[in-house]
């Protein structure tokens, strides 16, 4: 009986200690650049850019094989834009997307589908011309949707210490403006708010890098 316990705690262990070479959890953060897509408007807002905002999470990666893994993540990101000169466009979610990845030593490439949650949207108007004193209104429950779907996909470098650097591209996918929203970019009952943003930041992987099996 004792054998057999003892047997079953070095089993237990072993298993415990083979999964944690199969998994990590890491830290990220980084800047992000958004471009906010319109389905028509006046020429000057059908494409509206940002002056940047910033994103910070966490994620875990499960290592498969040698070469592939597949990464859940979970982050808040604060897109901005300023339609006009004198208004600005505040949207935060939650991402939560769930990446493939092919590995070659510390480089890899990734891709996949992205669900974000909506945090909280606010509609900002420069109080003169030339202030940075800003009245904003909370717009979220009226002028986007809860939820918003994106392809995202991207090359990352880590280091065998953990450290490294990643730059993604997402594209979304759906329509985020409510019917007569009211703000500038959503108060047009027919229109289409797309938000396609560009990535770039560092992120902290705990324990070693992965080893290629023999």
């Amino acid at each position: 009986m004792r054998i057999m316990f003892i047997a079953l705690t070095a089993l237990l262990c072993s298993m415990t200690v083979h999964a944690q070479k199969k998994f990590h959890l890491g830290l990220k953060a980084g800047l992000n650049f958004s471009s906010f897509k319109m389905g028509h408007y006046t020429p000057y807002l059908s494409s509206v850019r940002d002056d940047g905002g910033f994103y910070a999470g966490l994620f875990g990666e499960f290592r498969l094989t040698d070469g592939f893994s597949l990464q859940p993540e979970a982050y808040y990101i604060e897109s901005r834009a300023q339609p006009g000169g004198v208004l600005n466009e505040e949207v935060r979610h939650l991402n939560i997307p769930i990446l493939a990845k092919w590995n070659i030593g510390g480089l890899s490439l990734f891709a996949g589908p992205q669900v974000s949650y909506l945090l909280k949207a606010r509609h900002g108007i420069y109080a003169n011309s030339g202030d940075f004193n800003t009245t904003y209104f909370d717009v979220t429950d009226s002028s986007y949707k809860k939820l918003m779907l994106s392809g995202v996909a991207g090359i990352e470098y880590t280091f065998r210490f953990g450290l490294g650097f990643d730059v993604r591209y997402q594209l979304g996918f759906n329509n985020i403006a409510k019917p007569d929203g009211v703000t500038v970019l959503t108060m047009e009952s027919d229109n289409s708010v797309k938000i396609n943003t560009i990535q770039a930041g560092l992120h902290f992987r705990f324990g070693k890098r992965h080893k290629k099996s023999k």
